[in-house]
């Protein structure tokens, strides 16, 4: 698969924010267009994990055509109107570069067992021979995954394991994505050491 990115016409970056402030009247939120209504249902309801008394906030950045029709970008609005209740709204607007992705595929098997057994072969490796520490951490990471903040003499020697092989995802001798078997099972690990020479 391959992305390429190009620049695209310039766009407006809109952000709007609110505190939950109620006020006596706005904008009921049917009014807006379909592209800010889409921004604002972003704002409402009010999250509940959100403490009292926070404020919080959504942006987008808008394709020039989109920007001409947003009463956002082009009108006054302080105050928006969500299920009968008008709440305070800041709403600022400012330049935006954008880009365009545009994303292109190849197939590289017919399906997803043929996929899979051909990255088994070229890939996949066994881990064996660990110590006590290391095999610690594998049971640790099959588990609930292995973070730590300093490598340990057993992550150091893993990870240096892990690199002697190519992996599925990224460079060889580097952090990446991995396919291993460890005792008979297959497991798809994801190294993260940058740590680790």
């Amino acid at each position: 698969m391959s992305i390429e990115r190009d620049p695209a016409p310039d766009g407006t970056r809109v952000s709007v924010e609110t505190e939950y402030e109620t006020v006596g009247s706005g904008t009921p939120l049917a009014d807006f267009p379909e592209r800010d209504r889409a921004l604002l249902n972003g704002l409402f309801p009010k999250p509940d994990d959100l403490p009292e008394d926070t404020g919080y906030g959504v942006g987008e950045v808008y394709a020039p055509e989109v920007a001409t029709e947003s009463r956002l970008v082009n009108g006054d609005v302080t105050a928006v109107e969500y299920e009968g209740t008008a709440y305070a709204v800041t709403v600022e607007t400012r330049p935006a570069s954008r880009y365009e992705f545009t994303y292109t595929a190849e197939r590289v098997a017919p399906d997803a067992a043929t996929l899979a057994a051909d990255l088994r072969e070229r890939y996949r490796f066994t881990l064996d021979g660990l110590s006590e520490a290391e095999r610690e951490v594998v049971a640790t990471a099959t588990g609930d995954g292995y973070y730590e903040g300093s490598a340990s003499d057993a992550f150091e020697s893993l990870a240096r394991r892990f690199r002697e092989h190519d992996p599925v995802v990224g460079e060889a001798g580097e952090n990446g994505q991995y396919l291993a078997r460890y005792e008979g099972t297959d497991y798809w690990a994801d190294l993260y050491a940058p740590f680790v020479d």
